[in-house]
């Protein structure tokens, strides 16, 4: 299914003659993004009107999509191997559904700094026991539905070094 992104400014300026430069009708016209939905997608009311308009923030496993170098939700497709890829965003939450046996953590660059957001789930406590190429990994903490922020360094774009003891047990 395509998305549909209509720009909320409208210009009552009529077009020049210039046709190599953005004109007003360029900016009014509805503009397309290729993709799929999968289920549990959409937040808000989830409301589908006309040609691919919808109402409601986009969601990556039940949680706000973020753009660029926001957060970025780390997908639960293997609760105990999950794959942090850092090409991404700096900052990356998981959220658990057991412990956590075999993370890798992919594509980062020499001297990139990066967080690591755990959110525990309501079966918690859960453990983690962090990949070869982490250094000063914390422990999880033991209270179920909180977060767990941790930040790192990467000096060489192979592995990560603590740069906070991590704090446990938020929110």
């Amino acid at each position: 299914m395509a998305l549909q992104i209509v720009h909320s400014f409208l210009s009552q300026k009529a077009d020049g003659d210039d046709t190599s430069l953005i004109r007003p009708s360029n900016w009014n016209a509805a503009h397309r993004v290729s993709g799929t939905l999968g289920t549990d997608q959409l937040a808000g009311d989830n409301t589908w009107t006309g040609d691919n308009n919808f109402t409601g923030a986009l969601l990556q496993n039940g949680l706000p999509l973020a753009i660029g170098n926001s957060l970025y939700v780390v997908p639960n497709d293997d609760p105990a191997a999950p794959v942090f890829d850092f090409s991404r965003s700096d900052i990356q939450l998981f959220v658990t559904n057991g412990d956590i046996t075999a993370p890798t953590f992919v594509n980062l660059e020499a001297g990139q700094r990066v967080t690591i957001i755990i959110l525990v789930d309501s079966g918690g406590p859960r453990s983690i026991t962090w990949a070869g190429n982490v250094y000063g990994g914390m422990i999880l903490g033991t209270q179920a539905s909180r977060y767990n922020v941790q930040n790192f360094v990467s000096p060489d774009g192979t592995i990560l070094l603590a740069t906070s003891y991590g704090v446990t047990d938020l929110g």
